[in-house]
């Protein structure tokens, strides 16, 4: 079965990670379309803000900026149903959210 997708260049996603360590999260933008199922994907830098005196913050994408990862600088996904791509064997990532100016919503996070 052929999935049709609605990713665009520019799209970010993002994935939601809860460990030992607390809740992580990472974002990717979307950097080419390979063909009718796949994208390509690089890792976006984040802006971090820590709440005072406490284990727990926001993180929110910077588009545009990207992580430098050494040889794993992009990563070519299949797009499964609901626009999510699985990242590795335990993670995926699906649209990120926006508020009402169209900027990309902080997370939150927190940790142990």
């Amino acid at each position: 079965m052929s999935i049709t997708h609605e990713l665009h260049v520019g799209d970010v996603l993002s994935t939601h990670n809860y460990t030992h360590m607390g809740h992580c999260v990472a974002f990717y933008e979307v950097t080419r379309l390979v063909g009718r199922q796949h994208v390509e994907l690089r890792r976006l830098r984040t802006q971090l803000t820590q709440c005072a005196d406490t284990m727990s913050g926001t993180e929110r994408p910077l588009p545009g900026q990207y992580e430098e990862l050494g040889p794993y600088l992009t990563q070519v996904r299949r797009v499964r149903d609901g626009n999510c791509v699985r990242i590795n064997g335990w993670q995926l990532a699906g649209p990120a959210g926006k508020d009402a100016t169209g900027e990309y919503t902080a997370v939150g996070i927190w940790w142990d």
